[in-house]
C-alpha cells in the first residue's frame, strides 16, 4: 500500500494510490479535486459499501469503521471531525 500525502486534514491521492483509514470518531470526507471509489467495511447487519466520489461530494463516515479510498485519478479530499451543529 503506497503512503498518502496529507498535511493536516488535506489528503492527496495519485492515480491507483490506495489509502486505508480507521474511524475512531464520525469524519466528513470532502473531495477538492479528482476522483475517489471508497469501500467502508460492513457490519453483521449490514454489508459494506462502496461509492464513488468526485470533485464537490460530501460523505459522512461514522465512527468504529474502516475505509479503504483508492484515486481514480489523482484526487485531493478533507477528512475531518464532523463538526456538532
Amino acid at each position: 500500500m503506497n503512503q498518502a500525502n496529507h498535511p493536516g486534514n488535506v489528503w492527496q491521492l495519485r492515480t491507483g494510490q490506495v489509502l486505508r483509514h480507521p474511524l475512531r470518531r464520525t469524519e466528513t470526507l470532502r473531495v477538492c479535486s479528482g476522483r475517489l471509489w471508497l469501500t467502508a467495511n460492513g457490519q453483521l447487519d449490514a454489508p459494506s459499501e462502496d461509492f464513488v466520489l468526485q470533485a464537490g461530494d460530501r460523505l459522512r463516515l461514522p465512527a468504529g469503521q474502516e475505509v479503504v479510498v483508492e484515486a481514480f485519478a489523482d484526487a485531493r479530499f478533507e477528512l475531518g471531525e464532523e463538526q456538532a451543529a
